[in-house]
């Protein structure tokens, strides 16, 4: 019977069970103790006047200070402000790059808001204007800022891609093409923008103009998530089938596919491109009970899954 082998020393890189690199925390301090009063209090203040509970605790205790609101649950609502225009499901949201008291929102109501709120006055739920980004027949999906903030798009269910000024509320441009829009999002450095599909298909558009410079085909079955590379110079995409591909974005070209081992045994959920190394993605997969497993790949030099997380 084979001797059953160690785990990996914690913060190790391991691929094909071998060890690429151990990662030193032997400098890092001790975990407290379950009942260590200082992770909940300052100062050694008595823990019964904040929150007193324990890893695992069904019967964790939230105690409201005097004066405190309570939201739902009898849990202190901590919200800087509060928005309640849309009547269903919010679905997406995003926050302005240089301002960050300006948010964008869109939901199963089939409405999009542009919206703001004071960031300094924390809890006074004031909200100090708002637009409704009208139009779209079906659930919003996706909204998102441009690279400098003066442009916000939103994406729907219902095939179409809006554009609008973020100073007037204006819509800009109108992108068509494709079936149901899953996601869309901009270049990291331009007026670009791409968008995954129902039917299998990522387009690009520029914005300016509104016009379709690129279709990239290849998923089976709907394309879930997608990005530009940090640097804009790839599009990264996962789709349901459980692939991540990799495109050119002048010539269409798929560059390459992580499938089979390389790839997710089920759809792939999110994608993200390091901001420093382009070639560097995280990815995620749907799982059936409920955790998420990540990979890291270096693609296009490397092609390869270099580490793999599973929760």
């Amino acid at each position: 019977m084979d001797e059953e082998m160690p785990p990996p020393p914690f913060g190790s890189i391991v691929v094909d069970g071998q060890v690429l690199t151990e990662v030193d925390v032997s400098h890092l301090p001790p975990p407290p103790e379950d009942d260590d009063a200082s992770l909940w209090t300052e100062g050694g203040e008595d823990p019964d006047e904040k929150i007193t509970a324990g890893p695992g605790d069904p019967d964790m205790l939230i105690e409201e200070e005097e004066g405190e609101e309570e939201g739902a649950g009898g849990a202190m609502d901590m919200a800087h402000a509060v928005f309640s225009e849309h009547s269903d499901y919010v679905y997406c949201a995003s926050m302005h790059p240089l301002r960050p008291g300006v948010v964008v929102t869109g939901g199963v109501d089939d409405k999009a808001y542009l919206w703001s709120f004071d960031p300094a006055a924390a809890g006074s739920g004031t909200i100090v204007s708002s637009k409704e980004l009208s139009g779209h027949t079906d659930t919003v999906t996706s909204v998102g800022f441009n690279f400098d903030g003066t442009l916000v798009l939103t994406g729907s269910y219902d095939g179409t891609v809006k554009v609008w000024d973020v100073a007037s509320g204006d819509l800009v441009v109108l992108l068509e093409g494709p079936e149901d829009i899953e996601w869309a999002t901009w270049h990291t450095k331009g007026n670009a923008v791409i968008a995954g599909s129902k039917d299998g298909t990522i387009w690009m558009w520029m914005t300016h103009n509104g016009q379709c410079v690129q279709v990239f085909a290849g998923h089976d079955g709907l394309v879930s998530t997608g990005c530009f590379s940090s640097d804009g110079k790839l599009v990264c995409s996962g789709g349901e089938d459980g692939t991540v591909r990799i495109w050119a974005p002048k010539t269409g070209a798929c560059r390459h596919v992580f499938d089979g081992k390389l790839g997710h045994d089920a759809a792939v959920t999110c994608i993200a491109s390091d901001e420093q190394d382009p070639y560097l993605l995280a990815t995620g997969k749907f799982s059936s009970d409920g955790g998420v497993m990540e990979d890291y790949l270096a693609n296009d030099e490397f092609r390869k899954k270099i580490h793999m997380l599973d929760y």
